[in-house]
């Protein structure tokens, strides 16, 4: 890959982190062990589909590669990791299989996980029709990965950490949609909220 031609990297990808017995330190110096590139892009990666905290306690359903990307020091000031929402209005809320933000919380940003067709798959149990909907944090990634790129194309001069940056800061904290915060700051579930694009144009016109 040549970064020098790529604005935008996004990882609809993970893979587990085994916890069983180790410590978060032992577990963070495997995920650091070898040095990633300084890539200039902004890089959105997929949180996973664990639907608990990623924590310091408990790593488990976490995925390695959010966790490397917003902790090694060449990658982390450009790195979002994408959570997944579920429902409208005002049912509107974390997905039940999102990984939560935990120690990401500063990185994470959560948008839909619905990827807006469905499945066949053969029923298991009577009564199922065998049509589910396709959704992950997986799907989540690539709608924060186009708004990045958006941001980008409208105004070029901003490097990668200020495109993530404005993202992040620019998130509504107003996740049921009731006109009241959820949260203050950050949050160990949220991390720091839900994606707006009209919000991040609107930031990413006034600093550029």
């Amino acid at each position: 890959m040549n970064s020098q031609k790529t604005n935008v990297i996004n990882l609809s990808l993970g893979s587990e982190i085994p916890t069983t017995g180790q410590s978060f330190a032992s577990i963070m110096a495997e995920v650091t062990k070898f040095p990633i590139p300084k890539l200039e892009a902004v890089i959105v990666v997929a949180a996973g589909n664990g639907g608990a905290p990623c924590a310091t306690q408990d790593l488990s359903g976490c995925n390695s590669i959010a966790v490397a990307m917003a902790y090694q020091q060449s990658t982390r000031e450009s790195t979002i990791v994408a959570g997944a929402l579920q429902g409208e209005g005002l049912n509107e809320n974390i997905a039940t299989y999102s990984t939560r933000a935990g120690i990401l919380a500063d990185r994470f940003l959560l948008a839909s996980g619905d990827a807006g067709y469905t499945s066949i798959t053969t029923p298991k149990f009577a009564g199922e029709t065998g049509i589910v909907n396709v959704k992950g944090t997986s799907f989540a990634a690539p709608i924060i990965s186009g708004a990045a790129a958006l941001i980008k194309q409208k105004y070029p001069s901003l490097s990668s950490k200020q495109v993530a940056d404005i993202l992040l800061l620019s998130a509504n904290k107003d996740i049921n949609n009731d006109g009241v915060p959820d949260f203050a700051g950050v949050s160990a579930i949220y991390g720091q909220g839900k994606l707006d694009i009209n919000r991040a144009l609107s930031l990413a016109g006034a600093i550029k």
